[in-house]
């Protein structure tokens, strides 16, 4: 049994289907497909069901999973103390994080990285999904979290990086027709926002007394879509 199999059946289980483990995984389905079968042939036996609505686990599949993430989790343990112990850096680092933070943070940062370390090959994974770290779908995680909320995997090492600030934008007409909030805000009790499809970066709002009305979501941020950066400053509020 080829212990790498597994990372494919965990995330053909995590997403319920051949394409999103092929996504999570950033390989061709193809690929995933095959790792899987050769897996169910080392195991001789079955460990999803094909159906019309997706993958189900058999009865095998469920069995295994919890040892399977076991294994997952002391595979990551090792690769990360023979890490610790080398002198130089060295192979592939995956760093994972939202669009808006690769584009206006991390890509402009890359060259310094690359002269530091130059023996390490950097890979930046850039979406609103968030990625299993015990699972090393990413090395590094890039993430915003509201202030107070501890983040979910105690086993990491977890580093406050930055404090993000936020701005509210209106177009003149309407402001004529909501009028601005008090300051500071607390309270958008009345108003209407075009919100960030990533929850994070819409918590400040739902911390609010009375937060605004959110019924329009755009993926990804305008602000990383070269498209909508002329448009978001009016675009930033509902008339």
């Amino acid at each position: 049994m080829n212990r790498d199999d597994i990372r494919y059946f965990l995330a053909v289980r995590a997403t319920g289907s051949i394409k999103g483990a092929a996504r999570a995984l950033m390989v061709d389905h193809t690929t995933v497909s095959r790792r899987l079968a050769a897996l169910e042939i080392a195991l001789g036996a079955s460990l999803f069901e094909r159906t019309p609505d997706g993958m189900v686990e058999t009865d095998v599949g469920r069995s295994i999973a919890p040892a399977a993430e076991r294994l997952e989790v002391v595979a990551a343990e090792i690769v990360d103390v023979a890490h610790a112990a080398s002198d130089l850096p060295t192979g592939p680092v995956r760093i994972a994080t939202t669009p808006l933070i690769a584009d206006h943070v991390l890509i402009p940062e890359l060259r310094r990285l690359i002269q530091r370390f130059p023996q390490v090959q950097f890979e930046v994974f850039s979406a609103v999904a968030s990625v299993d770290m015990p699972r090393r779908e990413a090395d590094i995680a890039i993430r915003v979290h509201p202030p107070g909320k501890v983040p979910g995997e105690p086993s990491l090492l977890i580093r406050k990086a930055a404090q993000f600030g936020y701005a509210l934008y209106a177009a003149q007409s309407y402001i004529e027709s909501r009028g601005l909030p008090e300051r500071p805000i607390r309270n958008l009790s009345g108003h209407q926002l075009v919100g960030d499809a990533h929850p994070e970066h819409m918590a400040w709002n739902t911390q609010l007394e009375q937060p605004a009305e959110v019924p329009l979501t755009v993926s990804p941020s305008p602000l990383t879509s070269p498209q909508w950066r002329l448009g978001w400053a009016w675009a930033s509020a509902l008339a």
